[in-house]
């Protein structure tokens, strides 16, 4: 049976590690909001915690942000408890994306949580550069990743720029994810079902809030 963590995500709470999750923000706060309490709650439970960034918030930002909001940052970073890396770093080589390649990255971060002695490997990456040409790769990476991370100690969240990405491109992330988590107006939906730790996906909830985000969409490009 799967360890449970606390993902520190309001509306998730407590999952099993192997937990694949996307979180869907307008704003560069919005996205904040959520990883600094996601990566509170790893660091706390001595998960090895890795945050791969974008041009949103690049290295420095994070770098800064995380060691005013998280308390003994700059510590875990002493002791390689959480990195940080840029998407080109991480993702690609040569400006080349290899889903083999990735998911061997994550594996070989998993032997790492296992002969360190951690509790679980904990991710969160800003994915919001996948769109162009890298698109139908990705939606290929994201549907075969989740199965990677059901074998692993490791949760993962995923993260999209409202702004950035098409309502089709949202919706094949919300269906590609067990839990999804909506930002918008201000306000904050999970469209998702967590009892005890267990998610369960909720197809018509997603469409449903996908049909709004895609209105909104709409109405940003006619004003």
């Amino acid at each position: 049976m799967s360890k449970l963590t606390n993902s520190g995500i309001d509306g998730i709470g407590v999952v099993p590690l192997g937990t694949h999750c996307c979180n869907i923000f307008d704003t560069k706060e919005q996205l904040l909001d959520t990883l600094i309490p996601y990566f509170i709650e790893g660091l706390n439970n001595n998960e090895l915690c890795i945050w791969i960034s974008s041009d949103l918030i690049d290295r420095a930002y994070a770098q800064t942000v995380f060691s005013e909001r998280i308390p003994g940052f700059d510590a875990f970073v002493k002791d390689y408890r959480i990195e940080i890396w840029h998407y080109q770093d991480w993702y690609l080589e040569n400006g080349v994306f290899s889903k083999e390649r990735v998911m061997n990255k994550w594996a070989g971060k998993c032997q790492e949580v296992d002969i360190k002695k951690f509790n679980g490997l904990r991710v969160a990456a800003d994915n919001s550069w996948t769109t162009g040409p890298y698109w139908d790769q990705w939606v290929s990476y994201e549907a075969e990743v989740g199965k990677t991370i059901a074998q692993y100690p490791m949760l993962a969240l995923c993260n999209y720029h409202l702004a950035s990405q098409k309502p089709d491109q949202l919706i094949d992330m919300m269906l590609t994810h067990q839990a999804a988590v909506l930002h918008k107006d201000s306000r904050v939906k999970v469209v998702a079902d967590s009892p005890h730790g267990r998610l369960v996906r909720n197809l018509e909830e997603k469409i449903s809030a996908l049909e709004q985000l895609n209105k909104s969409y709409l109405s940003r490009m006619r004003s």
